[in-house]
């Protein structure tokens, strides 16, 4: 299937939106090659554009250089889930203590219709629709906040966490665990608990990386693919998008 590009968005960020999604999601697995004739072929443009994706990816840690040439999907660093959890529960927790004084009737709403479809993803074992709720529930959080250099410092990691996140939501009794400390984390903005509601957020990410920690190690024997599917399928990627 070919991807049907906009002519508004230049060829080489269109190529990376497709390739960092495919990483995320786990379409593309840790360790394997990344082609460019490949690539281009499967989404329909030139191979200039995807060697430009590549190298970005590169630079943001998506993406390495393989010994035999060529590049290929990097592995997931057990230290970098570590750094990034550590790092990630402290500005999510500032995050949630500032929102508990802000937030507004929208923001309520959005946190509550994203638990909910948490609680039917969960049921129907969607994991595509569970990662999506988990997404809003956080990115809601950051938004009541309503700090500028805090969403700044987030979005440096945010690849790293769109990939880390669909791994903590992959261990067993994960999503019920992750959407029971979501319920509680409301409660506490509701309630305008800033100290209760950092305090839960940090609590949440801290065990959240301890769940990926646990489950990559149980699964590194098996060459744990991080995602679910059998290709890239591009063209639905590139046509939909996660976020």
């Amino acid at each position: 299937m070919r991807l049907e590009i906009p002519a508004s968005v230049p060829l080489r960020d269109r190529a990376y939106q497709v390739l960092r999604e495919a990483i995320v999601s786990g379409h593309l697995t840790p360790g394997e090659r990344l082609v460019e004739a490949r690539l281009a072929q499967e989404m329909g443009i030139s191979r200039n554009p995807v060697r430009e994706a590549l190298r970005r990816l590169e630079h943001e840690g998506l993406a390495r250089r393989h010994p035999r040439g060529g590049m290929a999907v990097a592995e997931i660093d057990l230290r970098d889930v570590a750094e990034v959890y550590a790092v990630r529960s402290v500005l999510e927790g500032l995050a949630a203590r500032l929102a508990a004084g802000r937030l507004r009737p929208e923001h309520r709403e959005r946190l509550v219709r994203s638990l909910q479809e948490g609680e039917e993803a969960r049921r129907s074992g969607e994991l595509d629709r569970l990662v999506a709720s988990s997404s809003v529930f956080h990115s809601t959080v950051l938004e009541a906040a309503g700090n500028a250099r805090l969403t700044s410092l987030l979005q440096v990691l945010d690849h790293h966490i769109s990939r880390f996140r669909r791994i903590s939501l992959q261990a067993e009794g994960s999503p019920a665990e992750v959407l029971e400390e979501h319920r509680h984390i409301l409660d506490a903005l509701e309630r305008g608990d800033g100290a209760e509601a950092e305090d839960l957020m940090r609590r949440h990410l801290e065990h959240s990386g301890r769940q990926i920690l646990r489950f990559l190690g149980r699964h590194a024997k098996r060459g744990f693919a991080g995602g679910q599917g059998n290709g890239p399928g591009f063209g639905q990627v590139g046509q939909g998008g996660n976020r």
